[in-house]
């Protein structure tokens, strides 16, 4: 019995020295890929056993001292190909994929090359070599002081670049975007510029005020034209011949709703249609609901509801309340949406 249980030990040592060489020789040969910088780490001797030192603390701790190297020497080629190797060992230690989360997270150029990356979206995930979700390591802190350096426009093509992946929205939505800026960048800007620049800004993308109510107020000041508001003043529908609007009878539209124009209003420059609209309800009741359709000048406006105060300034209309101010380009259109809405 004693001869069996020292033969055992013996087997037990020599298998135990036999796993230690393996993971010495493993480890000896993924550094002389990081020394020859040939990255070929798939064909490192005893490499296949990777998986089975996801808990072995040394592995651990040599592979992030390979990583820091790695990064310090910018070799992220090198990084790349030794993730890889880790998915295709499905080598899982939770303290490597901490070091390298933290290595791409902590630098800004790191952050900027993953994203400029086509391939990087793999990269990222960091999933397949540890329980690490890179995403999250990304704080606002990170982002502000990636950000902090940035041009207004380098910022808002890095929030698109961002805002186009589902994974990343929630990093765009980390960059600060700050009054003083977008003020330094539209600063002799005319008012017409600045609304082509709000125009080409993505709709998602929300800004400080572009536009201010001292930028209305001195277009107006330079280039306003009196218009009318009132009936029998000399307004565009004054004349019968402006008259040109002709109630629907009646008109069913392709959603099945009934719309009914029930009054034509001509106030000076303005003309209002007053429609009433036939329509089924979830619960299909039948419900009528009245809708108000304001025109300037033969020129449909994004308005549901009565005039309050405008002012006319070529080609610009605005619609001025004590909350907000809205600017119709209505010069040469049938139909003008609201192009910008002064808070």
């Amino acid at each position: 019995m004693k001869r069996f249980i020292r033969i055992c030990m013996m087997v037990g040592i020599a298998l135990l020295l036999s796993a230690c060489g393996e993971k010495d020789a493993m480890l000896i040969n993924i550094k002389k890929e990081v020394d020859n910088k040939t990255y070929q780490f798939a064909t490192a001797r005893y490499i296949e056993e990777l998986s089975n030192y996801s808990s072995d603390d040394k592995v651990a701790e040599e592979l992030i001292q390979l990583i820091t190297r790695l990064s310090k020497e910018n070799k992220t080629e090198g990084i790349e190909q030794l993730l890889l190797t880790f998915e295709a060992q499905e080598y899982n230690n939770p303290q490597v994929a901490e070091c390298v989360a933290d290595l791409y997270w902590s630098s800004k150029e790191e952050i900027i090359q993953l994203i400029e990356n086509e391939s990087y979206e793999k990269l990222i995930s960091l999933d397949y070599y540890g329980p690490v979700n890179g995403i999250k390591k990304v704080e606002s802190g990170q982002i502000k002081e990636l950000a902090a350096q940035m041009t207004l426009m380098d910022k808002v093509e890095l929030w698109i670049k961002l805002h186009d992946s589902w994974s990343f929205m929630e990093w765009g939505n980390m960059i600060p975007f700050t009054a003083d800026e977008v003020l330094e960048y539209t600063s002799g800007m005319t008012l017409t510029e600045k609304l082509d620049f709000a125009e080409n800004l993505p709709d998602e993308l929300e800004l400080p005020d572009v536009i201010t109510a001292a930028d209305v107020n001195s277009y107006i000041e330079k280039n306003g034209i009196e218009i009318q508001t009132s009936s029998g003043s000399g307004g565009y529908y004054d004349s019968p011949g402006n008259q040109r609007f002709h109630a629907r009878k009646r008109e069913i539209m392709r959603s099945g709703d009934i719309y009914t124009d029930t009054a034509i209003r001509y106030i000076g420059d303005f003309a209002v249609i007053e429609t009433e609209i036939e329509y089924l309800n979830s619960y299909y009741e039948i419900k009528h609901k009245n809708e108000h359709t304001m025109y300037f000048r033969d020129t449909r406006l994004a308005i549901d509801g009565d005039i309050d105060i405008f002012k006319y300034a070529p080609p610009y209309l605005f619609s001025i309340t004590k909350s907000k101010t809205e600017i119709f380009e209505v010069d040469n259109n049938s139909y003008a949406p609201v192009l910008y809405t002064v808070k």
